[in-house]
C-alpha cells in the first residue's frame, strides 16, 4: 500500500498544471505490470449522455484519439477493434446487446492489443470519469484513474477530450516510472549477485589458504 501511495504522489508531482486542476485519484493494484503495455485498445465507454451533453459516439472517438501526442503506447481505436471482431467472428458488436457486446469485446481484444481501457462516466453534481485499464485476455485490472471535473469545466466534448488526454499522459508517466523501477531492480539484483559471487570467491580463497 505504501508503494502505491508514493507512486500516486510522484505521478501527481510530475503532471502538468492542467492535470492538477482535476481531482484525480490514480491507483495500481500491487503487482500490476503496465511496463509491458505497447498497445491499448479502447472499449465502448459506459456512458448515458444527458441533454446537450456529448454523444456516446463523440466520447468514444475522443478516447480513441486522445493519445495522438503520446509516443510510448499505441492506442487501438474502438472502431478498429469492432471492425476486427466483425471480420474475425462475423459479429457486429455495435448491433448487439450491450452486455453481449462487452463480453465479445473482452473475449477477442487480446488479438489486437496488450490491454484495453474502459471509461465509465457518472453524471452527478459534477461529472466523474473512471478510467480502468485491464490486461487483455485475463481482464486483470492494471491501472485506474478517477477524474472529477472542476467548476471551471463544462460538459463539452472539448473538456471531455482534455480529460482523456490527461488520462493518457498520466498512464504514460506511470509506465515510465515503473520501467525505471524495474530497471533499477534488475541493476540492484545484478550488483547483489556480483557481490555474492565475490564473497564466495573470497571464502574459497580463504579455505585454500587454510589447507
Amino acid at each position: 500500500m505504501k508503494k502505491i501511495i508514493v507512486m500516486v504522489f510522484a505521478i501527481m508531482m510530475l503532471m502538468t498544471s492542467v492535470v492538477l486542476a482535476h481531482n484525480d485519484t490514480v491507483t495500481m493494484p500491487e503487482g500490476a505490470n503496465i511496463a509491458s503495455i505497447e498497445k491499448i485498445a479502447v472499449a465502448r465507454p459506459l456512458y448515458v449522455p444527458l441533454k446537450d451533453f456529448p454523444s456516446l459516439d463523440e466520447l468514444t472517438l475522443a478516447v480513441s484519439n486522445g493519445a495522438a501526442k503520446n509516443k510510448v503506447i499505441q492506442v487501438v481505436p474502438y472502431a478498429d477493434v469492432a471492425n476486427g471482431i466483425k471480420v474475425d467472428t462475423g459479429k457486429d458488436i455495435d448491433k448487439l446487446d450491450r452486455h453481449v457486446a462487452a463480453k465479445l469485446f473482452r473475449d477477442n481484444v487480446k488479438r489486437y492489443a496488450d490491454a484495453y481501457v474502459l471509461l465509465t462516466v457518472a453524471n452527478n453534481t459534477r461529472t466523474v470519469f473512471y478510467f480502468d485499464v485491464y490486461r487483455s485476455g485475463t481482464n486483470e485490472l492494471l491501472y485506474s484513474n478517477r477524474m472529477i471535473t472542476t467548476t471551471d469545466e463544462s460538459d463539452t466534448i472539448k473538456d471531455y477530450t482534455g480529460m482523456v488526454q490527461d488520462f493518457y499522459n498520466g498512464l504514460e508517466t506511470s509506465q515510465k516510472m515503473q520501467i525505471k523501477e524495474q530497471e533499477k531492480a534488475r541493476e540492484d539484483a545484478a550488483k547483489a549477485a556480483e557481490k555474492a559471487q565475490r564473497e564466495r570467491e573470497r571464502e574459497a580463497a580463504r579455505a585454500r589458504d587454510k589447507d
